[in-house]
């Protein structure tokens, strides 16, 4: 698949399902796809670095910024725990021209890829390179207090996720479940005291859904 074919169907879903598609991404969303595989042919950024499955993990942060907007007003504060290639965190900057997203990635040449492709997007003073690990990164004060919203995709369960997650929150914030299956499912093998504020399926055929949640300790 071609990057303007990738464009063109992501554009296509998110107008069918009611997805964020902002001028500010539709624009930089070839630059988002070029510079991810330049960085990818040099080192191991994303596991599938094609148009197409970029387009996959920007479609996955779409419907997060949907979940988002469903319960709350723009964020000023995201933590992108595990960036990899920052995709996530770019798409939640150009979606929202106002946040700061700080991309946690303890991997040095992904965390330098991050910074460099920031620049690229014109998003450099909002996309925050914290080049540690998630505990580095809370025992050092790296991240800012009450973060509103927390994501990490595919780096660790829901039931890892979310103790990690709650140092950063505090008590108003937000964490983003990226789950496979059915949001039924999904909300029942909730623990105690994590509370659902929105959820939706991830449009494909993969069956991914995305939940907020709140935790209550």
């Amino acid at each position: 698949m071609t990057e303007h074919s990738a464009r063109s169907d992501l554009e296509r879903t998110c107008a069918e399902f009611e997805l964020p598609f902002p001028g500010l991404l539709a624009e930089q969303l070839g630059t988002m796809l070029e510079v991810i595989a330049q960085g990818a042919a040099a080192t191991n950024l994303v596991g599938d670095p094609s148009p197409a499955g970029v387009a996959e993990h920007v479609l996955e942060a779409l419907v997060v910024a949907a979940c988002w907007r469903s319960v709350h007003q723009d964020p000023a504060v995201i933590a992108d725990i595990g960036a990899g290639a920052g995709i996530a965190a770019f798409t939640y900057a150009l979606i929202w021209p106002q946040v700061v997203v700080y991309a946690v990635e303890p991997r040095r040449l992904r965390a330098e890829f991050i910074a460099l492709a920031s620049q690229r997007l014109a998003v450099a003073n909002r996309v925050i390179v914290v080049q540690k690990s998630l505990a580095s990164a809370v025992q050092t004060a790296a991240l800012p207090a009450n973060v509103q919203l927390a994501d990490a995709r595919a780096v660790w369960p829901a039931s890892e996720w979310l103790p990690r997650a709650l140092p950063l929150i505090g008590n108003d914030g937000l964490v983003a479940l990226h789950v496979k299956g059915p949001i039924r499912e999904a909300e029942q093998a909730l623990a105690v005291g994590v509370e659902v504020a929105a959820a939706r399926q991830v449009p494909g055929p993969r069956g991914n859904a995305v939940l907020l949640v709140m935790i209550r300790p």
